[in-house]
């Protein structure tokens, strides 16, 4: 009986040590090497981000050809990932920063798009009417007194905070309020804005 007890127990442990190398090995590997699919929520079957546990990337670029905006998936031979930016990594050495933060439903991507000044009411400040320099349907306006209008759909009162280089969008009707992160450089507005994404659906 005693050494039925003892097998038994020997057994036991030996499958605990194993289950807890295993999830601890796969927990590392996992952190390491990613394997990570994101998509947009709105269309969480398509890829647009992957993180591949070889250590590669892919996203989906939005470009201009002929004045049309296309998607284009780009290949990336390396990334690295902590807890504000995800880089990915061309061969050449060129590199493609993408700020992230962490939500409940998965990760808010944020994409750059430079605008141009049409209309600027004031040298430092961002009243005044901003389009997006691959295509003028796209634009911002953003007044004196505290209001924007996005894009001729969207509207709402925004909130500048300089020190931390954002623009809080609160939209009109039942929107949920968008951080947006953004820079100027002479005549030019970079907006970084956020899209929610989720780990990609199987189809």
């Amino acid at each position: 009986m005693k050494m039925i007890k003892k097998t038994v127990l020997t057994l036991l442990l030996i499958s605990v040590f194993t289950i807890l190398y295993g999830c601890g090995k796969n927990a590392t590997e996992d952190k390491n090497t990613g394997g990570e699919s994101w998509a947009y929520n709105f269309d969480k079957t398509t890829d647009i981000l992957n993180l591949n546990t070889d250590g590669t990337a892919s996203y989906i670029l939005k470009v201009y050809e002929n004045g049309n905006q296309i998607k284009k998936k780009q290949d990336y031979t390396s990334y690295t990932k902590d807890d504000s930016y995800i880089t990915l990594k061309e061969k050449n050495g060129n590199e493609l920063k993408l700020r992230y933060v962490k939500t409940d439903e998965g990760i808010d991507l944020y994409e750059k798009t430079e605008y141009e000044a049409i209309v600027r009411k004031s040298e430092n400040g961002l009243a005044g009417v901003w389009t997006d320099v691959n295509n003028s349907d796209y634009f911002y306006e953003f007044t004196e007194d505290g209001t924007f209008n996005e894009d001729g759909c969207f509207s709402g009162k925004y909130i500048v905070n300089e020190a931390e280089g954002t623009i809080r969008f609160v939209y009109d009707g039942d929107f949920p309020e968008a951080l947006l992160y953004y820079t100027t450089e002479g005549n030019s507005l970079f907006v970084e804005y956020p899209w929610p994404m989720v780990i990609t659906e199987k189809k």
